[in-house]
């Protein structure tokens, strides 16, 4: 039977691959690659996965593992500091009393924090007036989610840093690998066997008010146009009030 957790993880999973082949199988691409779309949708899978595998200390140490085994970057340790509530949202290697932060935290402070509150990946000023910015490489033609990892590993622009001609530094993330790391490494820790527990977020949200009253107050009582046609077939619109 499956529980909760497997079937918000297979929905996401669902969603993120019908699109990503969808769009790599058509002429969309010369339109968009997607990129901010699985962007947001790989952060969402990361968080999911590091939330629900958080509920048990070895399961989210076996997740952590596991992404590293598949993607040893992800978990660089560099000199950031990242924002609130980013740390808690992502696997992590390093250990708990450790202040040095690695690179996936990195990635989910610029990239989810902006695409959830901004609509776009955030940068992060650096001293000397520099910066830090995250570019997305999405959909190509004809690159379906079986073939996003080439023999061999990753795809070369994936996790590269370059300086830019004006000293900013430019980090480049494709979110369908991390999508597919974070997919598996997932599976292969056995995080979906865990229940989902939203209850810290409903509890939140808990109401002083009667189910009666919240009813009464989203009921629609319009006024609703109802449209009739005249004899000779044009639409004759006319104002009618629900009772």
């Amino acid at each position: 039977m499956r529980g909760p957790s497997r079937v918000l993880f297979e929905n996401l999973c669902v969603d993120f691959e019908a699109a990503w082949d969808a769009m790599a199988t058509t002429d969309l691409v010369e339109r968009t690659d997607g990129a901010f779309l699985f962007a947001r949708q790989a952060m969402l899978l990361v968080e999911l996965a590091s939330t629900v595998a958080g509920q048990d200390p070895a399961t989210f140490r076996r997740f952590s593992v596991e992404l590293q085994r598949r993607e040893p970057l992800l978990f660089k340790r560099i000199p950031y500091r990242p924002g609130r509530a980013t740390r808690g949202n992502v696997p992590r290697i390093a250990s708990e009393g450790d202040p040095a932060a690695e690179l996936i935290t990195l990635i989910f402070d610029l990239v989810r924090h902006g695409h959830a509150h901004f609509g776009h990946q955030l940068y992060a000023p650096l001293k000397g007036g520099r910066g830090l910015g995250i570019v997305l490489i999405g959909v190509r033609k004809g690159r379906t989610v079986d073939r996003i990892r080439p023999s061999g590993g990753r795809i070369l622009e994936h996790l590269s840093c370059t300086r830019q001609a004006n000293g900013d530094l430019v980090l480049r993330l494709c979110p369908g690998t991390l999508f597919l790391d974070v997919r598996d490494a997932s599976e292969s820790a056995d995080v979906w066997k865990l229940d989902a527990d939203a209850s810290h977020y409903t509890a939140a949200r808990t109401q002083q008010i009667t189910a009666d009253e919240l009813e009464a107050a989203l009921a629609d009582r319009g006024p609703y146009m109802l449209v009739f046609k005249s004899r000779d077939g044009r639409p004759d619109a006319q104002p009618a009030r629900a009772t």
